[in-house]
């Protein structure tokens, strides 16, 4: 079973990077201190554990390290894990209330039978009396559910000390909750039933209303198909606002280029230990734009004005799929 443990962290760390291997291997710690049991340590085939671990991960670290040297360290290391970690990403988000605001909405409906489990094990009778002895009694607790208890809190608070929050790095912590939650819902059978199946049917409505609408709206599907019909290979396809589409790209087949300002592109290309390293995308001057005859734009709607503005050539609207507007450079008069 170490191996095993030892295999799947391997894994890990190839599908997520390091954290693959030091997030688990802290909730094993952080369990055995409170269990007292250290010692433990002694029998986790460590070493050998650790060639199988290595053996694993370096299939993709070696050639990667290999083929890039410095620039895959500070690319994958420096900025997708140490980046992320220091520097927030999306700075809005960066709040001590984000992933309980996250666990509220994202554990319905079974959030809202915590009243219950505070009723049943008598919480605001040990509160009280907690507050007048001034010393706080542990319950007994099973050592499935001080292992539960230990992954759950110590996932939620290395990603709160995170400065980049993300909603998916929640999941791993809704785990062990999901398990604690069942455990202790199963002498509610009936309720849980009926719980989850007023769910399923709101989630399988919202889906089919909401979601895949909302996704097909902010895809550039549609736009590619627009693009397809219109371009030829002399026509230089450009997209201008919001995030760039790399769905447009993909499925008309053509490459599209951000517009921006000559003199701004150097200054987004990426480079160094910094966000810029997301702006794979190939890049056009907007005063390059007059050297090309055929163009096609595909800008973000709430950008239209300002692309207008901004951009020069006569350009005719042609249609507009989701949120992308498709323009088209006509010759000048």
């Amino acid at each position: 079973w170490y191996y095993l443990v030892y295999a799947f962290a391997g894994l890990a760390v190839l599908t997520k990077g390091p954290i693959g291997f030091f997030q688990p291997g802290l909730i094993i710690l952080l369990f055995l201190v409170w269990r007292r049991d250290l010692k433990a340590l002694l029998h986790i085939k460590l070493f050998s554990g650790l060639i199988l671990f290595l053996a694993i991960t370096l299939i993709w670290y070696g050639p990667m390290y290999a083929m890039h040297g410095s620039d895959f360290v500070s690319q994958f290391i420096g900025v997708h894990n140490v980046l992320r970690a220091t520097v927030s990403e999306h700075p809005q988000f960066n709040v001590w209330y984000y992933y309980s605001a996250i666990f509220l909405a994202g554990f319905i409906p079974w959030v809202f039978t915590l009243p219950l489990a505070w009723r049943d094990y008598g919480l605001t009778r040990k509160i009280a009396a907690a507050w007048r002895e001034k010393r706080l009694r542990l319950p007994a607790l099973s050592m499935k559910t001080q292992f539960l208890i230990v992954w759950a809190a110590t996932i939620f608070v290395t990603y709160q000390l995170m400065a980049t929050k993300y909603m998916t790095y929640t999941f791993p912590y809704m785990i062990p909750l999901a398990i604690g939650f069942a455990s202790y819902l199963k002498k509610y059978d009936r309720l849980v039933l009926n719980m989850a199946g007023i769910v399923l049917a709101i989630y399988v409505a919202a889906t089919c209303t909401v979601i895949v609408p909302q996704c097909q709206q902010a895809s550039a599907y549609d736009a590619a198909q627009v693009v397809s019909g219109l371009a030829d290979n002399e026509t230089a396809v450009v997209t201008y606002g919001g995030r760039y589409p790399v769905s447009l790209t993909y499925y008309s087949n053509h490459p599209a280029y951000r517009l921006e300002q000559a003199d701004d592109i150097a200054n987004k290309l990426p480079g160094g230990i910094s966000w810029n390293a997301k702006n794979v995308m190939p890049f056009m001057a907007i005063e390059d734009l007059p050297n090309h005859p055929k163009v096609l734009a595909v800008v973000r709607d709430r950008d239209e004005a300002h692309f207008l503005q901004e951009v020069p050539g006569n350009w005719k609207w042609r249609t507009q799929k989701g949120i992308w507007a498709i323009y088209q450079k006509e010759a000048d008069l």
